[in-house]
């Protein structure tokens, strides 16, 4: 039984929860040792944390994580897409990351048609994105993104 002192209390919407569990799949995926070839996350941030420290009008990102390889290092950008918003609200998230040099962003939805498009969107913005699918990020086979930048469909770790 409920509270009757919280009945009127804010509760996250089915799609907030949702979009919460999709995050949380994908951090695991990205942390699980050989998924992402020769790359180690090394370490993690969530949105609250980037939250807490970004500066007005910069992307809040659903993730941050950084990464490491034999001789180079990155970060990451996640943005986890459960095919709920349109072209457009993609174009205006994307648009935030345009004046974001140095920085990559890792967009996860749910097909590879989605990826491949939302790359070409990435693309055409001239945003550093790489694209795939949340199922094949889960997946056994080694995992490939569309790099939005190069135009190719390649090995994440490549």
């Amino acid at each position: 039984m409920l509270d009757p002192g919280f009945r009127d209390a804010w509760r996250p919407s089915d799609a907030q929860l949702l979009h919460t569990l999709a995050v949380g799949d994908t951090l695991a995926a990205l942390l699980r040792t050989g998924r992402l070839g020769s790359l180690v996350v090394t370490s993690w941030r969530g949105e609250a944390e980037l939250r807490a420290w970004h500066r007005p009008g910069e992307p809040i990102p659903d993730l941050q994580v950084e990464w490491t390889a034999p001789g180079r290092e990155g970060r990451w950008c996640v943005e986890v897409d459960r095919g709920t918003e349109s072209r457009n609200a993609w174009r205006r998230k994307l648009a935030r990351y345009v004046h974001v040099r140095g920085l990559t962003v890792l967009v996860v939805t749910t097909s590879d048609a989605r990826a491949r498009n939302l790359a070409i969107l990435a693309r055409e913005l001239g945003v550093a994105a790489l694209t795939t699918d949340a199922a094949s990020l889960a997946g056994g086979d080694p995992v490939q993104v569309y790099d939005a930048l190069k135009g190719v469909r390649r090995l994440v770790d490549e």
